[in-house]
């Protein structure tokens, strides 16, 4: 399959280029994988000479940390957010999913590297984001643990599977979503969030 062609138009301030470096790198990640791009082509992408792009990066790897690190820096940003958010067990929840998801659209690209380019991190790096998910996790527990308390989500299906479920659904929203598409931006937010909610409730409620 040839990989898709990206073009892009060169900056004039050399030493501010490290975001456009991110931006190329996180648009040809997406569209050609990390295995099949080569640092020349991020390079070539911003009219940088060979080898210029080592100015800004240290290596291909440590460039593909910088963009999982980006968007996973705005998950937490998220998670401190929903730990201050003022509501009821009701309204707590399904604001936790829906911002979760509003993220996942806002940087769906960055999500979409994350989803399929992950195991390609050294393992220092893996472990670094897999202990900040891990209070993510957490945290999505907790709300429905709590949810499971007050009799609004179901008992009967341990709250770990009822919880990875429902990440591992708003995650791959990256590998099919398509804002081209016929689903409107609203009609996913709102689907996604219905149809968990839903998932959630104790049978017969």
């Amino acid at each position: 399959m040839p990989k898709k062609s990206l073009t892009a138009s060169p900056r004039k301030t050399p030493r501010s280029r490290t975001p456009q470096v991110h931006e190329a790198a996180v648009a040809i990640f997406a569209a050609n994988g990390y295995e099949s791009t080569s640092m020349q082509e991020i390079g070539e992408m911003l009219g940088l000479l060979k080898g210029s792009i080592y100015y800004y990066v240290d290596s291909k790897e440590e460039l593909l940390f910088s963009v999982i690190k980006a968007v996973h820096s705005e998950m937490m940003a998220n998670l401190e957010r929903a730990k201050g958010r003022q509501g009821d067990g009701a309204t707590e929840l399904p604001a936790f999913i829906q911002d979760m998801i509003e993220l996942t659209l806002d940087r769906l690209e960055h999500a979409r590297v994350f989803q399929s380019e992950f195991r390609h991190l050294s393992d220092e790096h893996r472990d670094e984001i897999s202990r900040e998910r891990r209070q993510y996790e957490t945290f999505f527990q907790v709300l429905l643990s709590d949810g499971q308390r007050e009799g609004r989500v179901r008992t009967d299906i341990d709250v770990q599977i009822l919880a990875v479920a429902g990440l591992t659904m708003i995650t791959a929203i990256p590998t099919w979503y398509r804002r081209t598409g016929k689903l409107s931006r609203r009609e996913l937010v709102s689907g996604y969030t219905a149809l968990l909610m839903s998932a959630y409730q104790p049978p017969h409620s």
